[in-house]
């Protein structure tokens, strides 16, 4: 897949890189860069190995600064993300540095994305995308690719109705098999209307 990555993107991953073999560049950014919508941050994966301090005094030096840090069950209940710090820097998209609670590689931590059509990354070589996120991508769909419980559910439909004021006409999918973590007093659109 050839897509026109901003330099800043391939340079803040070579930076993160060095202080975590491994780490991959997934998610919305991504997706939204190939759908043409605004890109609001870049979400950086890195494993429990990634040296932090060095990490952030990388990062530093490329001009970025740390804002904010957050225990990623405050945004998932995914057990394999353990924290999240956020880098900002003027003139730049902020840098979400997710660090994963085990190694994780590229192709499994796209899996793990809830939404289809979110499910693209690179770790500097190529852009990889799964099968769901082409799909969503020629079919206008956003499809719910993984969930575990009541709560991802919720949480995974309150992101759909933020992701719906940039994929306005897209259609969102609920396969069968999620439908059982549909909370009773919980129609399956119901946030998205």
């Amino acid at each position: 897949m050839d897509l026109a990555v901003p330099h800043e993107w391939w340079g803040v991953l070579s930076t993160v890189q060095r202080s975590s073999r491994g780490a991959f560049l997934a998610g919305g950014a991504l997706r939204d860069l190939r759908t043409r919508r605004p890109i609001k941050d870049v979400d950086i994966f890195v494993g429990p190995d990634a040296n932090t301090g060095l990490l952030d005094v990388s990062l530093h030096f490329k001009g970025y600064r740390k804002t904010t840090i957050a225990n990623a069950a405050y945004f998932s209940d995914d057990e394999s993300l353990q924290l999240a710090t956020v880098y900002e820097k003027d003139g730049q998209l902020p840098v979400n540095i997710i660090q994963l609670s085990r190694p994780m590689s590229l192709h499994e931590g796209l899996e793990r994305l809830d939404w289809g059509f979110c499910q693209i990354g690179t770790d500097g070589g190529n852009i990889i995308a799964t099968e769901a996120h082409e799909k969503d991508i020629r079919q206008s769909t956003m499809t719910l690719c993984r969930c575990q419980s009541e709560d991802q559910y919720v949480r995974s439909m309150e992101r759909a109705k933020r992701l719906r004021q940039k994929f306005v006409n897209w259609r969102v999918v609920v396969p069968e098999q999620f439908e059982r973590f549909i909370p009773p007093s919980y129609s399956i659109l119901a946030p998205l209307t």
